[in-house]
């Protein structure tokens, strides 16, 4: 079976500004609509670099996107 992902992009620059979602929901609506993964916009608020500037702070959001899965 093939595996599928969106990117968290498509949850950020919706057509209605409004409406932004965090990254922990983005991965969990992903996960329950049956994505095997997600791709990151390397950019805020998602997944900017300065965002995660550490390597326990980039842990955790692998952390957070493993969980795409356990959903």
């Amino acid at each position: 079976m093939k595996k599928v992902s969106v990117g968290s992009w498509a949850y950020y620059l919706a057509c209605i500004p409004e409406i932004q979602f965090l990254l922990k929901t983005v991965i969990e609506e992903v996960g329950k609509m049956g994505f095997d993964g997600i791709s990151f916009g390397g950019f805020k608020p998602h997944t900017h670099p300065n965002l995660y500037p550490t390597r326990g702070d980039r842990k955790r959001l692998v952390s957070i996107a493993s969980s795409i899965n356990k959903v």
